[in-house]
């Protein structure tokens, strides 16, 4: 059964004005409202995020090219540390 990744609960609804995704399921969760492009842009950043991501109700995307540059920089730096905990054997310990 299909499942929110916003909040959990597996219960939909139409969308706005009684619209129906392309396969005609029902796009909307009946508990917190996200529709599709809400629960694909939380599927592609909570791999990113990871925990951090999970107590948010809401992610803002924005035009301003600066959050997206400190951003990058700071999933960079997590990469890179992760990258080098590995090498030195203390990855997941």
């Amino acid at each position: 059964m299909l499942q929110c990744n916003v909040c959990g609960r597996a219960a939909f609804k139409e969308g706005p004005g009684g619209r129906m995704s392309r396969g005609g399921k029902l796009p909307a969760c009946a508990t917190c409202g996200s529709l599709e492009r809400h629960r694909a842009v939380r599927a592609v950043w909570s791999p990113l995020i990871g925990a951090n991501l999970r107590c948010l109700k809401a992610i803002q995307v924005t035009a301003q090219v600066v959050w997206f540059v400190i951003l990058i920089q700071w999933v960079e730096a997590c990469l890179v540390r992760n990258w080098r905990e590995g090498l030195d054997g203390n990855f997941g310990k």
